[in-house]
């Protein structure tokens, strides 16, 4: 897409006010100050706060009417106007903002910076699924400059209240309160759900509405719906931000920030093929790997033999030397294509027990073997098929259903998986990324249940290839990471690549997800110590900066050490923030930048599919989310 002279146009707003703070005092000898705030708040949709006897509200140096009228007969004339304080700014005028969405009808997102207008913008799932639209905003500071960031976003939730509604979830939103609860049990007569630990049977039921996520929506069969809306309501959303016409006061709201083109960067990479490059991986099957190993075995495992008989016709066109499998595999650079014989009675297939998910007969063989598992559904947890397999076998589970369906592009991403999680040495496509360039990513996962958190810690090559993965479970709750932990597996990656390549690595560089809350000296003084180059960038995965226009596969430049891209995306478009906190290296931040995207790349799920987040912190972020499922997405031969 060609852009207008001046640039092309954010989602972000600039604040007309000051960035100062007013602080307004209340003084009522007849009522507690507690209650006094708590009345004042819940009217006005602003927080008031209160000591011992004085009750006060922060907001811009703006007028705000204060209701009842007759609050101002408590008002003295103590005033405080806060200068040079952008933290308390930024919260003041996010809560501003709030109350005036508020004022204008919207429900806000309990503890959140979310407002959803209560009215349905339509329906989808048969009528069962209703999608209302809210915005989420956040002050910000770019280079001494004030802006609000809003952005539109679609929110699904069941069309009728729990009780009454077909298709439930495990969440439940109060559309009184904002507020989301887990679901523990539910019927036409009954909702329980989960409360500050304690389960709880909700007394007013038609307040509460199931609240879908993508995973009920690929349940349901609805999912293929909601990507569609949110790529048709979203971006024309994103063009009448200007119609939020109660912001004018406090933001610019008739313009948007337009971003300079040469803060644009694009047409920055191509991926290297065999026969050629391209700036989408899909061409593969047509310009083929650099290098993959030339013959595959493959076992098939059943739960029974119904399964099998149902699925062997479709398995026979697929793997028929004309048929999709097989072709795919050809292009894929595989020259032989074998399957494992059952010696117990010569067929090709073999059985699997449900329950444990462990083969219903020993293995022998020493070879590597690729076992194609067939689901007949979603389990939730099938992680005994990696401890019960055996540990040369190339665990494949795939849903039979997406066999029996055979579409062209869902089987091309089964056999490209296949073949790229092989053999280590097969080297599926190319990025320019210097040789001696290890990308490393931190994460901390949450459990509230147990009251502690996973530091996460993994590392791959300029090739893509994973040198470590490592948890440390169970620690302290905390945002922080164990600054010796992370500088033990920062030597060991350095130590790790060192062994594969004969040489330690020129440049490491670090993302972590969210902030670096840890002592990042110490960790700089270990890769001081081994290499010659490093770098330091947090990542926030949950941007909010967006655009009518496809920026997909670009990177947008804020200032000189805050960066967006977009990722290539089938669904609707969305923005990763990158902060450069330390450069430590001989490339400009905009090389930084650029090799933070390109670190996306590395690893293809599909062909037809990129990664949002850098690649290891999308490692990471499995292993958060699946556990030791994780091993199913990440082709890992340590």
């Amino acid at each position: 897409m060609g852009y207008e002279s001046y640039g092309i146009p954010l989602n972000i707003f600039k604040i007309k006010l000051p960035p100062v703070v007013k602080r307004t005092y209340y003084f009522n000898q007849t009522t507690q100050p507690e209650i006094f705030a708590s009345n004042l708040s819940r009217v006005n949709n602003i927080h008031f706060s209160y000591s011992n006897d004085l009750v006060w509200v922060d907001t811009p140096l703006v007028q705000v009417q204060i209701l009842p009228l007759e609050a101002s007969k408590y008002e003295i004339d103590k005033k405080e106007i806060i200068e040079n304080d952008d933290r308390l700014f930024t919260k003041v005028f996010d809560a501003y903002i709030g109350k005036l969405f508020q004022d204008n009808g919207y429900l806000k997102v309990y503890s959140k910076n979310i407002f959803v207008n209560p009215r349905p913008v339509g329906s989808i799932a048969n009528g069962e699924v209703s999608y209302y639209l809210m915005y989420l905003i956040r002050t910000l500071k770019l280079d001494e400059k004030w802006y609000l960031l809003v952005a539109p976003k679609l929110k699904f939730l069941s069309a009728k209240p729990t009780v009454e509604s077909n298709l439930q979830s495990v969440l439940a939103f109060n559309f009184k309160t904002g507020k989301s609860f887990r679901v523990i049990e539910a019927d036409k007569n009954q909702l329980k759900i989960f409360v500050n630990e304690n389960i709880v049977s909700v007394k007013d039921l038609p307040a509460y509405y199931y609240s879908y996520t993508s995973t009920d929506a690929e349940k349901y069969g609805f999912l293929q719906e909601i990507i569609k809306i949110q790529k048709e309501v979203l971006p024309e959303q994103l063009k009448k931000l200007s119609t939020l016409q109660f912001l004018k006061d406090a933001i610019e709201i008739s313009s948007q920030t337009q971003m300079a083109n040469e803060n644009i960067i694009q047409n920055f990479y191509e991926i290297q093929l065999k026969d050629g490059t391209s700036d989408r991986l899909n061409d593969i099957f047509k310009l083929h790997p650099i290098k993959t190993e030339g013959s595959i075995k493959i076992a098939f495992f059943f739960k029974s033999k119904e399964q099998y008989m149902k699925l062997k016709q479709t398995l026979t066109t697929l793997f028929h030397p004309n048929g999709i499998f097989t072709k795919a595999f050809k292009n894929l650079g595989i020259k032989k294509l074998s399957f494992l014989k059952n010696p117990a009675n010569g067929s090709y297939f073999f059985t699997y027990d449900e329950s444990t998910f462990t083969p219903s007969m020993p293995f022998k063989t020493n070879e590597k073997v690729v076992a194609i598992i067939f689901l007949e559904k979603f389990y939730g947890n099938i992680v005994p098929i990696i401890r019960n397999f055996p540990r040369n076998f190339i665990l494949m589970p795939v849903l039979e259903k997406t066999i029996l369906e055979s579409k062209a592009y869902t089987i091309n991403s089964f056999a490209y998986k296949i073949v790229n999680f092989t053999n280590e040495r097969n080297i599926m496509y190319y990025l320019k990324i210097e040789p001696g360039t290890v990308f490393v990513g931190i994460d901390i996962a949450h459990s509230a249940m147990q009251d502690s958190s996973d530091i996460i810690f993994s590392s791959v090559d300029f090739l893509g290839k994973v040198l470590r993965v490592a948890v440390r479970k169970n620690a302290k709750l905390t945002e922080k990471a164990d600054e010796r932990f992370i500088e033990s597996e920062i030597i060991k990656t350095i130590e790790t690549y060192k062994i594969k390549y004969n040489r330690e690595p020129k440049r490491i560089i670090i993302f972590r997800d969210g902030m670096f809350l840890e002592e990042i000296s110490e960790i700089e003084e270990t890769l001081k110590a081994r290499i010659e180059e490093y770098a330091l960038v947090e990542i926030k995965k949950n941007s909010m900066y967006n655009s009518h226009y496809n920026l997909q596969d670009k990177i947008i430049k804020l200032n000189e050490t805050n960066y967006i891209y977009f990722p290539k995306t089938y669904q609707s478009q969305k923005s990763v923030e990158i902060k450069i906190v330390k450069n430590a290296t001989k490339l400009k931040n905009n090389d930084i930048a650029k090799q933070t995207y390109l670190s996306t790349l590395l690893h293809h799920p599909s062909p037809y599919m990129t990664l949002k987040l850098p690649y290891p912190l999308y490692i990471n972020d499995k292993i958060s989310k699946v556990g030791g499922e994780w091993r199913f997405y990440v082709p890992y031969f340590i």
